[in-house]
């Protein structure tokens, strides 16, 4: 699965490497950059990628409809 143009950047690339700090990449082909940076060279790595957080299903309490109250 190919991404959008939208998340073509280096902290998905395959020819960027985190440094010290996940805002700061190094890139084989341009040096550092940002993480956001785009550029011609950018080919895409799965395993980078961050999956979305999942949503907490609600937490239901117990109500019992067999008594009689």
């Amino acid at each position: 699965m190919k991404p959008d143009k939208s998340e073509c950047i280096c902290a998905v690339c395959e020819n960027a490497a985190r440094m010290y700090d996940s805002s700061v990449m190094l890139c084989r082909m341009r040096g550092v950059v940002p993480a956001g940076w785009r550029c011609r060279k950018f080919s895409y790595d799965p395993v980078k990628r961050v999956p979305p957080k999942s949503i907490k299903a609600p937490c239901l309490d117990y109500v019992d409809i067999d008594t009689d109250d």
